[in-house]
Protein backbone atom coordinates (compact mmCIF):
# COMPACT_ATOMS: atom_id res chain seq x y z
CA UNK A 1 0.00 0.00 0.00
CA UNK A 2 1.13 3.53 -0.74
CA UNK A 3 2.04 5.75 2.20
CA UNK A 4 -0.02 8.60 0.76
CA UNK A 5 -3.30 7.75 2.54
CA UNK A 6 -1.33 7.56 5.80
CA UNK A 7 0.30 10.93 5.03
CA UNK A 8 -3.04 12.63 4.33
CA UNK A 9 -4.47 11.20 7.55
CA UNK A 10 -1.52 12.60 9.52
CA UNK A 11 -1.94 15.93 7.72
CA UNK A 12 -5.57 16.17 8.78
CA UNK A 13 -4.54 15.38 12.37
CA UNK A 14 -1.97 18.21 12.34
CA UNK A 15 -3.54 20.59 9.85
CA UNK A 16 -3.42 23.73 12.01
CA UNK A 17 0.25 23.17 12.89
CA UNK A 18 1.17 22.45 9.28
CA UNK A 19 -0.65 25.50 7.96
CA UNK A 20 1.07 27.64 10.62
CA UNK A 21 4.42 26.60 9.19
CA UNK A 22 3.57 27.80 5.68
CA UNK A 23 3.70 31.26 4.20
CA UNK A 24 0.54 32.60 2.57
CA UNK A 25 0.86 31.27 -0.99
CA UNK A 26 1.79 27.67 -0.07
CA UNK A 27 -1.00 27.78 2.54
CA UNK A 28 -3.54 28.74 -0.10
CA UNK A 29 -2.12 26.10 -2.47
CA UNK A 30 -2.48 23.44 0.22
CA UNK A 31 -6.10 24.42 0.87
CA UNK A 32 -6.81 24.24 -2.86
CA UNK A 33 -5.27 20.76 -3.13
CA UNK A 34 -7.26 19.55 -0.12
CA UNK A 35 -10.42 20.92 -1.70
CA UNK A 36 -9.53 19.09 -4.91
CA UNK A 37 -8.91 15.91 -2.92
CA UNK A 38 -12.30 16.35 -1.26
CA UNK A 39 -13.91 16.11 -4.67
CA UNK A 40 -12.90 12.45 -4.68
CA UNK A 41 -14.75 11.76 -1.44
CA UNK A 42 -18.21 11.47 -2.98
CA UNK A 43 -18.17 7.69 -2.99
CA UNK A 44 -18.61 6.12 0.50
CA UNK A 45 -16.03 3.42 -0.20
CA UNK A 46 -13.48 5.82 -1.59
CA UNK A 47 -12.75 6.88 -5.17
CA UNK A 48 -13.71 4.53 -8.01
CA UNK A 49 -10.77 2.36 -9.08
CA UNK A 50 -10.21 4.40 -12.23
CA UNK A 51 -9.78 7.56 -10.10
CA UNK A 52 -7.12 6.20 -7.74
CA UNK A 53 -4.27 7.45 -9.93
CA UNK A 54 -5.76 10.94 -9.87
CA UNK A 55 -6.09 10.88 -6.08
CA UNK A 56 -2.49 9.68 -5.74
CA UNK A 57 -1.33 12.48 -8.04
CA UNK A 58 -3.01 15.09 -5.81
CA UNK A 59 -1.42 13.50 -2.75
CA UNK A 60 1.97 13.60 -4.49
CA UNK A 61 1.50 17.31 -5.19
CA UNK A 62 0.73 17.86 -1.50
CA UNK A 63 3.84 15.92 -0.50
CA UNK A 64 6.02 17.91 -2.90
CA UNK A 65 4.50 21.23 -1.75
CA UNK A 66 5.10 20.51 1.93
CA UNK A 67 8.56 19.11 1.26
CA UNK A 68 9.78 22.46 -0.11
CA UNK A 69 7.52 24.84 1.83
CA UNK A 70 7.76 23.73 5.45
CA UNK A 71 10.78 24.99 7.41
CA UNK A 72 13.57 22.43 7.97
CA UNK A 73 12.93 20.33 11.04
CA UNK A 74 9.15 20.75 10.97
CA UNK A 75 7.70 17.61 12.64
CA UNK A 76 5.35 16.83 9.76
CA UNK A 77 8.24 16.29 7.35
CA UNK A 78 8.71 12.83 8.88
CA UNK A 79 5.34 11.82 7.39
CA UNK A 80 6.33 12.56 3.79
CA UNK A 81 6.87 9.45 1.64
CA UNK A 82 10.32 9.08 0.14
CA UNK A 83 12.17 6.76 -2.16
CA UNK A 84 10.03 4.06 -3.72
CA UNK A 85 6.84 5.61 -2.36
CA UNK A 86 7.25 8.67 -4.59
CA UNK A 87 6.08 6.92 -7.73
CA UNK A 88 4.37 8.49 -10.70
CA UNK A 89 0.71 7.54 -11.17
CA UNK A 90 0.25 4.86 -13.77
CA UNK A 91 3.40 2.95 -12.82
CA UNK A 92 3.66 -0.23 -10.81
CA UNK A 93 5.11 -0.20 -7.32
CA UNK A 94 3.95 1.04 -3.95
CA UNK A 95 0.33 1.57 -5.03
CA UNK A 96 -2.83 2.13 -3.03
CA UNK A 97 -6.40 1.04 -3.77
CA UNK A 98 -9.78 2.72 -3.51
CA UNK A 99 -10.28 0.90 -0.21
CA UNK A 100 -7.06 2.33 1.21
CA UNK A 101 -8.36 5.83 0.52
CA UNK A 102 -11.95 5.33 1.69
CA UNK A 103 -11.61 6.24 5.38
CA UNK A 104 -9.11 9.05 4.74
CA UNK A 105 -11.16 10.79 2.06
CA UNK A 106 -14.19 10.54 4.29
CA UNK A 107 -12.45 13.02 6.60
CA UNK A 108 -11.53 15.49 3.90
CA UNK A 109 -13.86 18.34 3.04
CA UNK A 110 -12.66 21.37 1.15
CA UNK A 111 -15.75 23.24 2.36
CA UNK A 112 -14.90 22.47 5.97
CA UNK A 113 -11.28 23.54 5.49
CA UNK A 114 -12.31 26.83 3.95
CA UNK A 115 -15.09 27.42 6.47
CA UNK A 116 -12.80 26.70 9.44
CA UNK A 117 -10.27 29.24 8.20
CA UNK A 118 -12.94 31.87 7.57
CA UNK A 119 -14.55 31.28 10.96
CA UNK A 120 -11.21 31.78 12.70
CA UNK A 121 -10.43 34.97 10.81
CA UNK A 122 -13.92 36.39 11.24
CA UNK A 123 -13.66 36.18 15.03
CA UNK A 124 -10.52 38.34 15.40
CA UNK A 125 -10.99 41.82 16.95
CA UNK A 126 -12.47 44.17 14.37
CA UNK A 127 -13.28 47.84 13.88
CA UNK A 128 -16.76 49.07 13.09
CA UNK A 129 -15.52 52.28 11.41
CA UNK A 130 -15.63 52.80 7.67
CA UNK A 131 -12.30 53.90 6.23
CA UNK A 132 -11.96 54.90 2.61
CA UNK A 133 -8.88 52.77 1.95
CA UNK A 134 -8.36 50.74 -1.22
CA UNK A 135 -5.83 48.43 0.42
CA UNK A 136 -7.76 47.69 3.60
CA UNK A 137 -8.82 44.13 4.43
CA UNK A 138 -12.60 43.81 4.68
CA UNK A 139 -13.93 40.32 5.39
CA UNK A 140 -17.44 39.73 4.07
CA UNK A 141 -19.48 36.60 4.76
CA UNK A 142 -22.22 35.19 2.57
CA UNK A 143 -24.87 36.59 4.91
CA UNK A 144 -23.65 40.15 4.28
CA UNK A 145 -21.76 40.62 7.55
CA UNK A 146 -18.53 42.61 7.14
CA UNK A 147 -15.63 42.91 9.57
CA UNK A 148 -12.51 45.06 9.29
CA UNK A 149 -9.69 43.41 11.31
CA UNK A 150 -8.46 45.86 13.96
CA UNK A 151 -4.78 44.95 13.68
CA UNK A 152 -4.60 47.14 10.56
CA UNK A 153 -5.09 50.36 12.55
CA UNK A 154 -2.37 52.36 14.26
CA UNK A 155 -4.97 54.65 15.81
CA UNK A 156 -8.59 55.68 15.25
CA UNK A 157 -9.21 55.54 11.47
CA UNK A 158 -5.42 55.53 10.89
CA UNK A 159 -3.99 52.56 8.99
CA UNK A 160 -0.42 51.41 9.61
CA UNK A 161 1.61 52.46 6.54
CA UNK A 162 3.27 49.02 6.35
CA UNK A 163 -0.17 47.37 6.42
CA UNK A 164 -1.20 49.44 3.44
CA UNK A 165 1.99 48.47 1.58
CA UNK A 166 1.81 44.76 2.39
CA UNK A 167 -1.90 44.59 1.56
CA UNK A 168 -1.12 46.17 -1.81
CA UNK A 169 1.67 43.67 -2.53
CA UNK A 170 -0.47 40.68 -1.57
CA UNK A 171 -3.60 41.95 -3.35
CA UNK A 172 -6.03 42.43 -0.45
CA UNK A 173 -8.58 43.90 -2.83
CA UNK A 174 -8.88 40.55 -4.66
CA UNK A 175 -8.10 38.10 -1.85
CA UNK A 176 -8.94 39.68 1.54
CA UNK A 177 -9.32 36.29 3.27
CA UNK A 178 -5.95 35.05 2.06
CA UNK A 179 -4.18 38.28 3.05
CA UNK A 180 -5.84 38.28 6.48
CA UNK A 181 -4.61 34.71 6.91
CA UNK A 182 -1.09 35.87 5.99
CA UNK A 183 -1.16 38.57 8.67
CA UNK A 184 -2.67 36.40 11.40
CA UNK A 185 -0.92 33.07 10.81
CA UNK A 186 2.63 32.24 11.81
CA UNK A 187 5.03 33.04 8.98
CA UNK A 188 7.99 30.76 8.36
CA UNK A 189 10.00 33.54 6.66
CA UNK A 190 10.07 35.79 9.72
CA UNK A 191 9.36 33.15 12.38
CA UNK A 192 6.52 35.21 13.85
CA UNK A 193 2.89 36.19 13.32
CA UNK A 194 3.18 39.27 11.06
CA UNK A 195 0.42 41.24 12.84
CA UNK A 196 2.34 40.87 16.12
CA UNK A 197 5.25 42.83 14.67
CA UNK A 198 3.27 45.98 13.85
CA UNK A 199 4.53 49.03 15.72
CA UNK A 200 8.01 47.55 16.10
CA UNK A 201 11.14 47.93 14.03
CA UNK A 202 10.61 45.09 11.55
CA UNK A 203 8.53 46.79 8.86
CA UNK A 204 11.22 46.02 6.29
CA UNK A 205 11.03 42.32 7.09
CA UNK A 206 7.25 42.37 6.73
CA UNK A 207 7.51 43.94 3.28
CA UNK A 208 10.29 41.50 2.24
CA UNK A 209 8.20 38.53 3.40
CA UNK A 210 5.22 39.82 1.44
CA UNK A 211 7.33 40.33 -1.68
CA UNK A 212 8.65 36.77 -1.37
CA UNK A 213 5.06 35.54 -1.60
CA UNK A 214 3.25 38.08 -3.72
CA UNK A 215 5.99 39.59 -5.84
CA UNK A 216 5.79 43.17 -7.02
CA UNK A 217 6.24 44.58 -10.49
Amino acid sequence: MSRYPEMIGALLDQLDAVRAGLSAEPRRHLDALLAELAGSADEPGGPPPEAVDEVEEIALQIADLLDVSLPPGHPFLTHLPSGASRFSPGTSGDRSTAGDWGAVLGRVSGVEVTRAVEDRLFEVPAESVEVDELWLIRLERGDGRVRVPAFQFEGPRQVWPVVREVNRILGADEDPWGVADWWLGRNAWIDAVPADLLGGSRDGELVAAALAVGGDD
